[in-house]
């Protein structure tokens, strides 16, 4: 009941067709709990690196398909069957531009000989700036498949780094006002 407080939901249910019987053209287009860069085949984003070249650009991340924030580039929270995903946020009731989130997903793994679902989830804090622009997501709590890739990945004295990622969100700019002095 505070001004300007509120709590956020959101909810995802995907599934996929595949077209081709090519893993290697339909890999591109599975459906993915964290989405970025190398999968905005549409290009309809704006992402600072979208090939992974840069480890510090290419941990931007989108509120797009999963809505996870733990950047990841493999077939972890990646689906050719089908994707359900609920994502929380909150506002805390202090004049800091800080909030909770936690991600939930099941899914089924992509080129997995079992069709059971999985379970995945990520949480932890978020600082955004400037009318949401710029969000800055601070993962504390995270599945394990989350915490092996990255380890695997990076190596396990790097895995905090590595999980946080950021949000750039240029269409919350009204372009045509003028800024006020």
């Amino acid at each position: 009941f505070k001004k300007n407080k509120a709590l956020y939901v959101r909810a995802y249910a995907g599934k996929f067709f595949g077209i081709s019987n090519d893993p290697a053209v339909l890999q591109r287009y599975y459906l993915t709990t964290t989405y970025s860069g190398v999968n905005d085949y549409l290009y309809d984003g704006t992402y600072f690196d979208r090939s992974n070249r840069n480890i510090a650009l290419a941990q931007q991340v989108s509120m797009q398909e999963g809505g996870f924030k733990v950047p990841t580039y493999n077939n972890v929270g990646m689906s050719d069957n089908y994707l359900l995903a609920l994502n929380l946020k909150s506002d805390l009731p202090i004049k800091l531009p800080i909030r909770l989130f936690l991600d939930v997903a099941s899914y089924s793994e992509a080129n997995a000989s079992s069709t059971k679902g999985k379970i995945l989830y990520d949480g932890g804090v978020e600082v955004h700036f400037i009318k949401d622009i710029l969000t800055i997501n601070i993962p504390l709590i995270m599945s394990s498949d989350f915490q092996d890739y990255l380890k695997a990945t990076y190596g396990k004295s790097q895995v905090f780094g590595h999980s946080i990622s950021f949000s750039i969100k240029l269409n919350n700019i009204n372009w045509l006002k003028s800024p006020s002095l």
